[in-house]
């Protein structure tokens, strides 16, 4: 039940230490934000994270076969570690809620659009801007193209014995 989008309120954080710390904890850089991977339980669960400027940091989990309660030990986790690596203290347990599920987010911008697309590879969710492939580095490989044979008509002239 997981595609939810928590919200990180950060505070007096700078845009240059979250980066350099998300970077530090293996997330990459994407055109408006991070993606990256927190381990729960030996499971991996793709994070989107997403600085709102003000303050808050929006955290999105796209997969939607990941249970909430994983997502929630995800997020809890990532959070608590930003928040000691930035600010230095514990986190409060009020400083991180849930905003709502993620179905309007571009998983590559990580911008809100009321429109996406599925992508085929990866299936991922895109804007028209990166729906393709291409245009939005696409983890899922290759297409392969399976070779299906034509309907052709084929005739079949029986011989018949005269005489």
């Amino acid at each position: 039940m997981s595609g939810l989008i928590f919200a990180l309120l950060l505070g007096a954080a700078s845009l240059a230490a979250l980066s350099f710390t998300l970077r530090a904890m293996g997330f990459e850089e994407v055109a408006g934000g991070w993606r990256g991977y927190v381990r729960v339980d030996g499971r991996p669960v793709r994070v989107l994270a997403s600085w709102g400027g003000d303050g808050t940091l929006r955290l999105i989990l796209p997969d939607r076969s990941v249970p909430e309660d994983v997502c929630r030990e995800a997020v809890r986790r990532l959070s608590s570690t930003l928040y000691a690596r930035i600010l230095g203290t514990e986190l409060p347990p009020e400083r991180v809620f849930v905003v709502g599920p993620s179905d309007r987010v571009c998983q590559y911008c990580l911008r809100e659009f009321d429109e996406l697309y599925l992508c085929p590879r990866c299936f991922g969710m895109y804007c028209a801007e990166h729906r393709r492939p291409e245009d939005h580095d696409c983890p899922g490989g290759n297409v392969v193209r399976v070779g299906v044979p034509s309907r052709r008509r084929v005739g079949v002239v029986l011989e018949e014995a005269c005489g």
